[in-house]
């Protein structure tokens, strides 16, 4: 077995037999997740028209905040024609808050930790 750190030590090569491979021993790329390289994650989710009763606008926006200091991340605006919205984060705890006009503001919290198996998240309606 042989491990090869590359490109700042973020990522390594090394080789393995496996039965599904296609030789003795095959070559895998590895990602190394630390502080300076963190495990980056594609959250999605729906702001449904149907239930909120009327057409999303521009004034509908998604605020996201460090969950314990509340520091805003970024804020997004979700398709106005069919509600959906994305944003990439690096592990983490967030608070969501959904706000727009006619529309009570509604606030979910989103956890995502490096041994998360998935880096695309789907969020339920909301």
């Amino acid at each position: 077995m042989f491990y090869v750190p590359v490109e700042e030590g973020f990522y390594a090569f090394y080789s393995k037999f496996s039965e599904e491979g296609y030789g003795e021993r095959d070559i895998f790329r590895l990602e190394i997740f630390s502080d300076e390289h963190p495990r980056k994650f594609l959250v999605r989710g729906i702001i449904s028209q149907k239930e909120l009763g009327h057409k999303i606008d521009s004034t509908f926006i998604i605020t996201i905040l460090k969950a314990i200091k509340h520091d805003t991340v970024t804020v997004i605006q979700p398709d106005l024609a069919t509600g959906e919205y994305e944003v990439d984060l690096i592990k983490g705890d967030y608070e969501m808050i959904i706000e727009g006009e006619g529309f009570e503001p509604k606030s979910e919290f989103v956890s995502l930790v490096y041994d998360q198996k998935e880096s695309k998240i789907s969020l339920p309606k909301n």
